[in-house]
């Protein structure tokens, strides 16, 4: 946050479904419980693109499809942000770098141990599993390589990202 140390944690988490309101109710409640700094949310299958308020001045930000192709739900990603994270954000200019149902960025400035100000770009992304399409894949790490394209040389990247979807079921073949 501007005018201090940035000391709270960074979390990355893959849902595997964060869709129900209450389930994220509960998630903004225990990340400020912790005193999360910022959390970077996968495979949160939730719709559309969401900024929302939560306790104590904090924030969801989310991007999932805009119909879910499926009754469980499936991709989308999020970052829930600590009021000192949001204030961190403003600071920033409220910027998103990305938002689509696969990946999200923003940039937030914070402070170092010097005192010197420091932009950071925290990024949540959801790689398609290997089952997919290679042409998702493909597309997925072409917004990845933009998003690099749009740092700044100083920039600081934090980036929580599930990449293996190790929640599949093994077969017999």
């Amino acid at each position: 946050m501007i005018g201090r140390r940035l000391e709270e944690p960074f979390i990355s988490q893959n849902c595997r479904g964060l869709k129900d309101d209450d389930a994220l109710l509960i998630a903004d409640h225990e990340l400020g419980d912790r005193g999360v700094f910022a959390a970077c949310f996968q495979e949160t299958w939730r719709t559309g693109r969401e900024e929302r308020a939560g306790e104590n001045g904090a924030l969801y930000l989310g991007c999932g499809l805009d119909v879910q192709t499926c009754r469980r739900g499936t991709v989308g990603v999020g970052l829930w942000l600590s009021d000192r994270a949001v204030a961190a954000w403003e600071a920033a200019g409220r910027e998103f770098l990305v938002a689509n149902p696969r990946l999200i960025a923003i940039r937030l400035t914070v402070r170092d141990d010097r005192g010197r100000d420091v932009d950071l770009v925290l990024a949540s992304g959801y790689a398609p599993d290997s089952g997919k399409p290679i042409e998702l894949s493909d597309a997925f790490y072409a917004d990845v390589d933009a998003l690099l394209l749009k740092g700044r040389a100083s920039d600081v990247f934090v980036f929580g990202c599930a990449r293996a979807d190790a929640n599949a079921t093994i077969g017999t073949d």
